[in-house]
C-alpha cells in the first residue's frame, strides 16, 4: 500500500490531496 499511496499521491499532487485525505486518511497522516 505505501508504494501504491506514494505513487498516486506523486502522480497527482495536491489535487489528490483532498481526495485521498478521505480515502486514506490514516495513511496519509502517517507518510
Amino acid at each position: 500500500h505505501y508504494k501504491v499511496v506514494r505513487g498516486v499521491y506523486d502522480c497527482s499532487g495536491v489535487s489528490t490531496q483532498k481526495n485521498s485525505r478521505s480515502k486514506y486518511g490514516t495513511k496519509k497522516k502517517n507518510l
